[in-house]
């Protein structure tokens, strides 16, 4: 089967007619492609966005958890060390009244 040709009406250069035809549907295809490249990139990004904004606000909120734990450990560490010295404190404090009692005595 011959295949046809058409000539460009501006510089008539013969064209085959199936590149003729495929050339627009390839042209829409491609745009279309491209479209939805496009839609599916914005997609993602904005998917990459409220997964980055959920991480951060996870880890705000760990990092929030973990210092109210450091904070409420080391108040009770400074709590039994402060009861250690009042302990201590009044144990001296006994003794130096027995050694008083002892000397006056």
């Amino acid at each position: 089967m011959p295949e046809e040709f058409i000539s460009c009406p501006k510089c008539g250069h013969k064209i085959p007619l199936t590149e003729a035809f495929t050339h627009d549907i390839e042209e829409r295809l491609r745009g279309q492609f491209l479209d939805d490249l496009k839609k599916k990139d914005a997609e993602r990004d904005l998917a990459l966005d409220a997964q980055k904004k959920a991480f951060e606000e996870k880890l705000a909120q760990e990092r929030a958890k973990l210092e109210a734990q450091a904070k409420k450990r080391a108040q009770e560490e400074t709590s039994m060390e402060l009861k250690d010295l009042k302990q201590q404190l009044e144990d001296k404090a006994s003794q130096l009244e027995s050694l008083r009692k002892q000397e006056s005595a």
